[in-house]
């Protein structure tokens, strides 16, 4: 009985808890893709930036 009730209540523990961890890692991997995206986008910018003075 006692390991039956156990394994009953840590169940619902194990879903929530992945739950909760793909949610920090789509979120961590989210802003990881927001930065470099802007980043990169701001790279792209500074590396244009003085062809475009030069011209």
């Amino acid at each position: 009985m006692v390991p039956e009730s156990k394994t009953a209540s840590t169940q619902p523990d194990a879903l929530s808890y992945q739950r909760h961890l793909h949610d920090i890692f789509t979120t961590s991997s989210r802003h990881l893709h927001d930065i470099f995206t802007t980043s990169s986008r701001h790279l792209h910018h500074i590396s244009t930036t003085p062809f475009i003075q030069e011209y």
